[in-house]
């Protein structure tokens, strides 16, 4: 049986027990939310020992160099010893700029980008509510957009932090936010493969963040928007992308109200308009069926595993 050394202790591992589980059933002070690897709140360091693969995904180069990985994805075979890191605790203060309600579901919440910030667009952040409360949120914004950080927020009416920040928040308040997580961006590789976006719900934020970049890095190839709603409401973007449509001849938009078919009309489509995705780059965001479902059809619509970039979103109703 593994042995897990933190804060000068010794803990025995079972085989079927994450690392973080472990240290929370002894009590250990550690940092964790959605314990799926999504939100990255429980990253720790390697002191000995070399991260399993699987206990880095989804974090950068940098991190993984640094032998920082996720502990609640940590099942490790052999004795480790790891700490705390600081990275994953510092938290940046961000002031409110604009709170706009666009409908009864959905807000969108422009913050001040705070001194020595950088994402790109597509990435995530956590907003800290307090420090037992965070939730995940993607950057639907450009980088030099007016020194702004615009994310797109769903209400869920018995959720904790969806309320507070639909009823309490008020412009010029300040909350606290973490860095910019996630891999699922627009890159330099891209600039020559046509384009195909996959997105639900305000999984359809990022994928604003991503194809906004690529038109603004002069595109020329093909841009193709698929996004899909429960109602119209979930919609909420549907304005501007038909703008887009309007202004740039290489972009294509293709929308659905799923309504009681759930995630079934995007994939029809896709399967039927799409046969061939050889070359292509596509990004998928939304919920984690939905997003592993795409996955596979986009696979055997002929993408590349290193050309299908996804980020998916737990909504938790509380």
């Amino acid at each position: 049986m593994p042995s897990i050394k933190f804060n000068s202790k010794n803990y025995n591992i079972s085989p079927d027990q994450s690392v973080l589980d472990l240290l929370i059933l002894n009590n250990e002070e550690v940092n964790y939310f959605c314990k799926s690897g999504l939100c990255q709140s429980c990253m720790m360091e390697f002191n000995e020992g070399t991260p399993p693969q699987k206990s880095q995904m989804g974090l950068s180069e940098a991190d993984k160099l640094q032998k920082k990985f996720l502990p609640c994805l940590c099942f490790p075979e052999d004795d480790i010893s790891i700490k705390k890191c600081n990275e994953e605790n510092k938290k940046y203060p961000a002031k409110i700029l604009a709170k706009e309600i666009i409908n009864n579901e959905i807000i969108i919440l422009k913050l001040k980008k705070p001194n020595n910030y950088s994402f790109y667009p597509g990435q995530y952040l956590n907003i800290y509510k307090d420090n037992k409360c965070l939730r995940s949120y993607s950057i639907a914004s450009l980088c030099d957009e007016k020194n702004e950080i615009e994310l797109h927020i769903k209400h869920f009416f018995q959720g904790e932090m969806s309320n507070w920040i639909f009823t309490h928040l008020k412009d010029g308040d300040e909350i606290n936010i973490s860095r910019a997580l996630g891999n699922c961006f627009f890159t330099p590789e891209a600039r020559n493969k046509p384009l195909l976006f996959l997105g639900v719900s305000t999984g359809v934020a990022p994928l604003l963040g991503i194809c906004r970049q690529a038109i603004s890095a002069n595109h020329n190839e093909k841009i193709h928007f698929i996004q899909g709603g429960k109602n119209k409401n979930s919609l909420y973007a549907d304005e501007f992308l038909h703008n887009l449509k309007l202004m740039h001849n290489n972009f294509s938009l293709f929308s659905c109200c799923l309504e009681n078919n759930e995630n079934n009309n995007i994939l029809k489509y896709v399967e039927e308009n799409y046969l061939n995705l050889e070359n292509w780059k596509v990004y998928i965001c939304g919920d984690p069926n939905f997003v592993d479902s795409a996955k596979e059809l986009v696979f055997l619509q002929g993408a590349h595993s290193d050309d299908i970039h996804s980020d998916s979103f737990l909504f938790i109703n509380k």
